[in-house]
C-alpha cells in the first residue's frame, strides 16, 4: 500500500515537473493569452454578448455577476452608460491589434530601411540619420501627441502616425549596428567584387542578416505601442469614443473608481496582460535568435 502511495507521489512530482520544464522552455501562458487575443479580434461579432454600443441605463454601473447587485446581463459589469464591460473588451481587442499591428509595420519599413541605407552608406548620410534619431529622443512623444491632436482633431488615422513616428527610432539605431558589422564580411566583399549594386547587395546580402533583430524588436515594441495607444486615449489624445478602444475604457471609469472599480479595472487588466505577453515572448525571441544568448541556453 505504502509502496503503491509513493509510486503515486513520484508520478506526480515527474509530471510537474515536466510541466514547468515546457512553462521555462516555451512561453506558453503568454501564447495562450495573445491566442485569446487574436480569437476575440477576429470573431468579436460572434463571441460577444451584444454590441459594444447597445446602452441600458438601468445597468449604469451594474456590478460584475459575482458581486451582490450582479447579472449574468453584464457578467463583467456595465460603464456608466450600461453598456456591457465584456463586449467592450472583446471588440477593443480587434482595436489593439489594427493599431499596434500597422503602426508597427510602418515604423519597422521607416526605421529598418533608414538603418540599412545609413549603415552601409556611411558618412553624410549616417550622421544625418542618427542625429535625427537623437532629436526624436529628446523629444517627449506624449507632449508632442497632444500638440499634434490639438492642431488635428483625435481620430484613428492620428493616432496610427503618431505611434508610426514612435516605432521608427528604435529600429534606426539597432539595425545600423547590425549592418556595420555585416558589411565587412567576406561575403559582402564578394559580392563588391563580383560588380553588384549597392542596392542588391542591401536586400540580397545584408537584409536577411538583420532580419533577426527586426523580429526582436518588433516583439518588444508591440507591447509598448500598446500602452502608448491606451495612455493617449486615456488623455483624450487618442482613438475617439464610443469606439472601445481599452484606454477610452479605463478614461470612462476614472470618475468612479469608489464604488465601480470594475469599469476601469477589467480594461486596465487586459492591457497588462498583452502588453507583458508581448514582453515575454520578445524575450523568449531574443533568447532564441541571439547567437551569443544561445549558447547559453
Amino acid at each position: 500500500m505504502n509502496d503503491a502511495r509513493i509510486t503515486s507521489n513520484i508520478s506526480i512530482v515527474s509530471y510537474l515537473a515536466k510541466i514547468w520544464w515546457v512553462l521555462r522552455k516555451w512561453p506558453v501562458i503568454p501564447i495562450i493569452i495573445l491566442l485569446t487575443l487574436l480569437i476575440c479580434s477576429g470573431f468579436s461579432e460572434q463571441i460577444a454578448p451584444e454590441s459594444y454600443r447597445k446602452t441600458d441605463l438601468r445597468l449604469r454601473n451594474a456590478p460584475p455577476f459575482w458581486m451582490e447587485g450582479g447579472s449574468t446581463k453584464r457578467i463583467l459589469g456595465g460603464d456608466v452608460v450600461g453598456r456591457d464591460i465584456l463586449s467592450r473588451l472583446i471588440h477593443g481587442a480587434r482595436i489593439e491589434l489594427i493599431v499596434a499591428g500597422i503602426s508597427l509595420l510602418s515604423g519597422a519599413i521607416i526605421g529598418v530601411t533608414l538603418g540599412l541605407i545609413a549603415g552601409y552608406m556611411g558618412g553624410f548620410i549616417d550622421e544625418l540619420t542618427m542625429r535625427l534619431v537623437d532629436i526624436w529622443f529628446s523629444i517627449p512623444f506624449i507632449l508632442f501627441a497632444l500638440v499634434v491632436t490639438i492642431a488635428f482633431e483625435p481620430s484613428l488615422q492620428v493616432v496610427l502616425v503618431l505611434l508610426a513616428i514612435l516605432a521608427w527610432s528604435a529600429f534606426v539605431r539597432n539595425i545600423r549596428a547590425e549592418v556595420l558589422a555585416l558589411k565587412g564580411r567576406d561575403y559582402v566583399s564578394a559580392a563588391k567584387i563580383a560588380g553588384a549594386s549597392k542596392v542588391r547587395i542591401i536586400l540580397k546580402h545584408i537584409l536577411p542578416g538583420v532580419f533577426n533583430t527586426v523580429m526582436i524588436i518588433a516583439s518588444l515594441r508591440v507591447g509598448q505601442l500598446i500602452m502608448a495607444e491606451a495612455s493617449l486615449s486615456f488623455l483624450g489624445a487618442g482613438i475617439p469614443a464610443p469606439t472601445p478602444a481599452w484606454g477610452v475604457m479605463v478614461a470612462d471609469g476614472r470618475n468612479y473608481l469608489d464604488n465601480a472599480w470594475w469599469v476601469s479595472t477589467f480594461p486596465g487588466f487586459a492591457i497588462l496582460l498583452v502588453v507583458m505577453s508581448f514582453n515575454f515572448i520578445g524575450d523568449w525571441l531574443r533568447d532564441r535568435l541571439d547567437p551569443n544568448l544561445r549558447q547559453l541556453l
